[in-house]
């Protein structure tokens, strides 16, 4: 379950508390678990799985002729390496990535690629551009597992997804 939580934590790895509510927002529990902050991006280890949220994130502008470089140049890939569930950025399309590189915001396209690249077990994109209705948004999904065979899920207001 991706549960509503807030974690105590620096720019460093911790140990720290978690406190996960459930959907009705009556329960805590308060978890030990392994949290890892850069920026405002989170790695979360419990249990034997693994979330890696990264919202306002930007890998491709690493992609020199469009080719991935090694992964200790790719922007985020220690917090997102075989994470079992990568949250991750997916505003644009390709074609309005071009009049917006370097706003800190990835295509699905990109977010894809970068799940295939980090080995994610499971990609939810989120962060849409709001000029994007449910039609356009469900097709980009279709169209981008088809693509790139990563299993994902669509990022959705009340979503819960289990790791």
């Amino acid at each position: 379950m991706w549960p509503s939580w807030a974690a105590a934590a620096g720019n460093t790895v911790s140990r720290s508390q978690l406190i996960a509510r459930t959907p009705d927002q009556n329960t805590k529990a308060r978890l030990s678990r392994k949290v890892t902050q850069v920026l405002q991006r989170y790695r979360i280890e419990a249990d034997g799985g693994s979330v890696a949220y990264l919202p306002d994130h930007e890998p491709a502008l690493a992609l020199p002729n469009g080719r991935w470089p090694a992964p200790d140049w790719v922007s985020g890939y220690d917090l997102a390496c075989n994470a079992d569930l990568l949250v991750h950025d997916a505003q644009y399309t390709d074609e309005e990535y071009a009049s917006c590189v370097g706003w800190g915001h990835s295509t699905y396209r990109h977010a894809f690629e970068f799940a295939a690249q980090v080995g994610a077990k499971r990609l939810i994109p989120f962060h849409h551009d709001p000029s994007h209705d449910d039609d356009m948004l469900d097709r980009l999904l279709e169209d981008s597992i088809r693509r790139f065979n990563v299993p994902a899920a669509a990022g959705r207001e009340g979503a819960v997804f289990s790791v």
